[in-house]
């Protein structure tokens, strides 16, 4: 006989007959000694917690990492890394990078594409500047770079342009004529 509630059923406890205390009731009238719904994550004042291993979003977790995730991850809010950060691949900036310590890059090239390099006073510079540094912890500010220009407009038919200008003795210029490791393009100043 089929017995239908339409409010709620208050009671300590629903005993199937010849059921064990250690076993759940379940919708079908069978009996469950499954724990339910267990999480392995404990509820805290900020939310949830979970410090009995490593976690993985997306993969098996790894020995070596907290968290591994395998797919995208995207923040709507900061990122405050407290330690080291390592990225294994290309690292693309949309907005602007401020480094409140030290910025320092594994002998990898930085590539700027229509992106300006700013000194400490929020200047990307003109042409033809470069960066230099004012001394230990005093940042870096932009330099007229008193380079060579080098033009063959106006000048005799055969002229080439330079692109360096080097000192050089007769003895050490006479021995890279030899040994044939002059540099086109440089010009020589010899000294005696």
């Amino acid at each position: 006989m089929a017995v239908n509630f339409y409010t709620g059923i208050v009671a300590d406890s629903f005993t199937k007959e010849g059921g064990l205390s250690t076993q759940y009731l379940m919708a079908d009238g069978s009996t469950s000694t499954g724990s339910g719904g267990s999480s392995p994550w404990t509820t805290d004042t900020n939310g949830i917690t979970y410090t009995a291993g490593n976690v993985g979003i997306g993969m098996a977790s790894e020995a070596a990492l907290d968290l591994a995730v395998e797919g995208g991850v995207r923040f709507y809010d900061d990122l405050r890394v407290n330690g080291n950060t390592q990225i294994d691949g290309d690292l693309t900036m949309i907005g602007a990078i401020e480094a409140g310590d030290e910025l320092t890059m594994g002998g990898n090239d930085i590539l700027t594409e229509g992106g300006d390099f700013y000194d400490n006073n929020s200047s990307a510079g003109t042409l033809d500047q470069i960066l230099g540094s004012k001394g230990a912890g005093n940042g870096v500010r932009w330099i007229t770079f008193p380079g060579l220009v080098s033009t063959i407009t106006g000048e005799p038919t055969g002229s080439a342009s330079i692109s360096n200008i080097v000192q050089i003795s007769k003895a050490n210029y006479d021995a890279a004529d030899t040994a044939g490791t002059l540099v086109t393009g440089t010009a020589y100043l010899i000294f005696a």
